[in-house]
């Protein structure tokens, strides 16, 4: 994700951009989703205590690597993304969203070695609130600014999300219930807002 945005910003093939971003996010939607699952976080996690027939080199290797490489590209894309006495477009904004990506991998690193806890749903329930994260910021995004996109995927991640949990982790038939109506009510704020952005939008484009 991080080499996307840098591609959207360079003058060389800036169209691999969409390439860069498709197979990101959904490597990462894929392995955060799995990580919000109690049982699939404690195993995922927990990768470097079993006995691998690997030397200590390699496996550090391919244990810090990716995220030495990672944070390095990241970093570059802060820098440049940087306030420059006011030249920089609103549009080159780096997104709440996507800062997500490199917080998650510090997350998964820090949470795989420290080990501070044996409690399976801790570690599940950092990234459950990552996940809800991402998905309140592209719902806030697409409401905020009339985007059909961006709110169709928070408001998919959500739900998404909310299934999950409701079958490991809202035992009460009430707590269910409220659950989704809070679900329920969320989503129609969110329509009325995205309406809103949209007859602004459309106010605005007459008058020009």
């Amino acid at each position: 994700m991080a080499a996307a945005a840098l591609a959207e910003r360079s003058v060389s093939f800036p169209k691999s951009a969409r390439v860069w971003q498709f197979f990101g996010w959904v490597g990462f939607l894929v392995c955060l989703y799995l990580l919000t699952f109690p049982g699939i976080a404690e195993d995922l996690l927990g990768w470097h205590y079993r006995d691998v027939e690997t030397s200590g080199i390699a496996r550090a290797f391919y244990q810090w690597m990716p995220l030495v490489l990672s944070m390095a590209i990241w970093g570059i894309l802060a820098w440049r993304s940087r306030p420059a006495a006011g030249t920089r477009d609103e549009t080159e904004r780096v997104g709440f969203e996507s800062w997500l990506l490199p917080l998650t991998a510090v997350l998964c690193q820090v949470l795989a070695l420290a080990r501070f806890t044996e409690d399976k749903w801790f570690v599940a329930g950092v990234f459950n609130l990552v996940f809800l994260a991402l998905a309140a910021a592209w719902m806030a995004k697409g409401g905020r600014q009339g985007l059909l996109q961006p709110m169709v995927l928070g408001s998919v991640l959500l739900v998404a999300l909310v299934t999950a949990r409701f079958f490991d982790l809202f035992e009460s038939l009430a707590v269910r219930g409220f659950i989704f109506l809070l679900v329920g009510a969320v989503l129609g704020t969110e329509g009325v807002l995205f309406r809103r952005a949209r007859r602004h939008i459309q106010t605005t484009d007459v008058r020009l």
